[in-house]
């Protein structure tokens, strides 16, 4: 008896205070399948740089230009407002070298804001304004370091806005009134980045992480009281209905058995979204250096053998490239306004990047040992832990299975090194978030259809429970309100 009072006591004051915000998150939810929260990619950013103007030095010529350092850790090269720059990250800091005059730029030049607002919207600007505080669009803490921040309002029918730094004439965001819109629908309310509280990032990580917790709570609750009623009703003889009469607490309880376990999956994996997984959870928590060897934490310049001036040539419309290494090899990243290739630099003529099944096996044995067994295979299409509704990732590509303690598995990108690793905890991570939170499943993914139908329908369902719920919160609190009004 004692458990059952306590159940119902948490089912409903829990109802009670978190209806709205459910409902609200479940609506949201139908918006975020669509519209996200506004942030400028690197391919907006890339769009905005120019392709690289000749001639263009060697190499050594650059290098020559910054002080003697341990290691290298980067180089790059782009054009961007009219000058085409090498940044060569060192153990120590960041060097900018411009290509025509091999002239160091000093570290506090700083692009004009208005040249950069002009690169992002031809539009007049209409006004500007300097701010020292987070807004609604940068409600990221880690931003305040650009203080102060240039926030244009351009004067088109768009009425796009953009946030540029005035530490390093970056910008930082930018928005039209059709993406504000629907984030206020969207993004804003399911993932609560209201200013006030996103911009300290533990509060707001830990708001939601209790919130959730206490859903699940309320949806457990629920569920007991359901069970319980639906027994109690049995042994009365009644059929196979809700055993309310009143309109609401009858859907209620119905809407609730069919759809509150979806609810309850709902809420515990967005509770896992930001909630890290226990230590006791899980056994093997093996580290290796995974990117150090696949990805190379330095550059070592006498290792390509093509030099790079060969890509404007292959490349026209060139606009960037990054040298970059898979376990060793020499490569360069390469990104026009058409895409971005991968060019083997271990060679002295331009070829494309196709890593063989034995470079893929050598390096993955470069990070666990010579005598780990593992298991190669080539992969055309999406798996359970390799996946993506929007097709982001790249197929074909090589799973190596390792059968360590970690029961690690990579797939590699023959054409650009590219990877992704996965290991026991990854994979408990999978199935506790993006696999019961987006339906991040491959049958599903392949077929848009049954994604959409799957998607629609459940959440259908949980926000008929929500709003229910909200029904009855709302006559329960005006009966209240009222019982207190005649005292």
């Amino acid at each position: 008896m004692k458990l059952t009072v306590i159940m119902r006591t948490i089912h409903r004051v829990g109802g009670v205070l978190l209806s709205l915000l459910f409902s609200v998150w479940f609506l949201s939810g139908f918006v975020m399948i669509y519209h996200t929260f506004p942030r400028i990619g690197a391919a907006d950013r890339l769009a905005r740089k120019e392709a690289l103007a000749l001639p263009l030095p060697s190499l050594p010529e650059v290098l020559a230009q910054v002080p003697d350092s341990p290691a290298i850790r980067a180089i790059t090269l782009h054009r961007y407002l009219g000058q085409t720059v090498f940044r060569i990250r060192t153990g120590v800091q960041e060097y900018a070298v411009e290509a025509g005059t091999l002239r160091v730029i000093p570290p506090d030049t700083v692009p004009h804001p208005g040249e950069v607002a002009a690169l992002w919207c031809s539009a007049a600007v209409a006004r500007i304004d300097t701010l020292y505080s987070l807004e609604q669009w940068i409600p990221f803490n880690a931003l305040r370091k650009e203080f102060p921040i240039y926030k244009f309002y351009f004067s088109d029918e768009a009425k796009h806005q953009l946030y540029v730094s005035s530490r390093t004439g970056a910008a930082l965001q930018f928005t039209d009134a059709r993406s504000r819109f629907w984030a206020w629908l969207g993004a804003i309310p399911h993932w609560v980045y209201f200013t006030w509280l996103r911009q300290d990032a533990d509060t707001w990580g830990w708001t939601v992480i209790v919130l959730a917790a206490i859903g699940c709570l309320v949806t457990l609750a629920g569920f007991y009281r359901g069970i319980r009623t639906f027994r109690m009703a049995v042994r009365r003889g009644k059929p196979f209905v809700s055993p309310y009469r009143k309109r609401w607490f009858r859907w209620h309880y119905v809407t609730g058995m069919v759809f509150g376990v979806f609810v309850l999956t709902w809420t515990f994996s967005g509770l896992m979204s930001l909630a890290s997984i226990p230590k006791w959870f899980s056994s093997a928590r093996t580290e290796y250096d995974v990117r150090g060897i696949l990805r190379g934490n330095t550059v070592v310049p006498e290792a390509y053998r093509l030099d790079y001036r060969e890509l404007a040539a292959a490349y026209p419309g060139l606009k960037e490239i990054e040298w970059g290494s898979f376990n060793g090899t020499p490569l360069y990243r390469v990104r026009t306004g058409g895409g971005e290739y991968t060019v083997d630099a271990s060679v002295a003529t331009v070829t494309p990047l196709c890593l063989t099944e034995k470079q893929v096996t050598d390096a993955v044995r470069h990070i666990h040992g010579e005598d780990m067994p593992l298991r190669t295979e080539w992969l055309t299409g999406f798996d359970t832990y390799y996946v993506s509704r929007k097709h982001a990732l790249p197929l074909p590509v090589y799973r190596i299975a390792v059968a360590d303690e970690a029961a690690s598995t990579y797939y590699i990108d023959p054409a650009s090194g590219a990877y992704r690793y996965v290991n026991r905890d990854v994979r408990y991570r999978h199935w506790m978030y993006p696999a019961l939170h987006s339906f991040n499943i491959p049958w599903l993914v392949n077929c848009p259809v049954a994604w959409n139908s799957a998607m629609w329908g459940l959440m259908l369902g949980g926000t008929a429970v929500c709003l229910t719920s909200l029904a009855l919160a709302a006559g329960y609190v005006k009966r209240k309100v009222r019982r207190a009004k005649k005292r």
